[in-house]
């Protein structure tokens, strides 16, 4: 004979006073936890609220500093393509860039495939002079993918053998044909022949922050130092 803790005695475990006991220990249980929850909420509501409004903030300090979306949607959502300098090439290199050539024109290559500059060459025979410079036009035209740059930057053979420096900035939406111009920083001419190597273009990822005008900037260690102002 087993104790039934509603009906006194039964010979078995019927299924009624079974759900009844279940029921009864399931109330029980809920009165007990429930002043237990109630003073979790208060002691963690705050810190939810602070966490929310921390968030938001972030939120738009995100929107302000990347006005993109798919900036912003790989800095929250895909931690492992987030705007690093490694992680971002990967992220590019997803994208093709068009690239269209003039008659004349060779298409830029890497050496290797790893390389950040694409070689661009000279369509033309041309002669620097020395401390002189010279612009080419390469005849390549290019469309950038949004929120990048492409950085003419000199190729070190010619910058240390011969003193020959190229700059330049390239920006999107531009189209026209990259000129490339060459300063002659030697004593000596320099002689470029059609096909040489004459710069590089580096296409990397740029912000496009709003501006925002303020009477004060903050305080910071360096402040106004300028040139010479960490010694030699």
């Amino acid at each position: 004979m087993n104790e039934c803790p509603f009906n006194g005695t039964c010979e078995v475990n019927c299924e009624i006073c079974t759900d009844e006991y279940k029921a009864e220990r399931v109330q029980l249980v809920a009165e007990a936890i429930q002043p237990i929850l109630a003073n979790i909420v208060d002691v963690l509501q705050p810190a939810i609220e602070n966490a929310i409004e921390a968030f938001e903030g972030m939120w738009d300090a995100i929107f302000k500093t990347y006005p993109n979306r798919r900036v912003v949607h790989l800095l929250l959502y895909h931690p492992r393509e987030r705007v690093r300098k490694k992680n971002m090439k990967r992220v590019l290199r997803r994208k093709k860039m068009k690239i269209k050539l003039d008659e004349k024109a060779f298409m830029p290559t890497r050496a290797h495939e790893t390389d950040a500059g694409l070689d661009l060459y000279s369509p033309i025979d041309v002669v620097v002079s020395s401390f002189g410079s010279y612009c080419i036009d390469t005849g390549v035209h290019i469309e950038l993918p949004l929120n990048t740059a492409g950085f003419l930057k000199s190729k070190s053979g010619l910058n240390v053998k011969h003193g020959i420096t190229s700059e330049g900035v390239i920006d999107v939406g531009y189209t026209g044909s990259i000129a490339v111009k060459l300063y002659n920083h030697s004593r000596n001419d320099y002689f470029v022949r059609r096909g040489d190597k004459i710069s590089q273009l580096v296409v990397l990822p740029i912000l496009t922050p709003q501006l925002e005008l303020v009477d004060e900037l903050e305080t910071t260690e360096r402040g106004d130092g300028g040139f010479g102002s960490t010694g030699r």
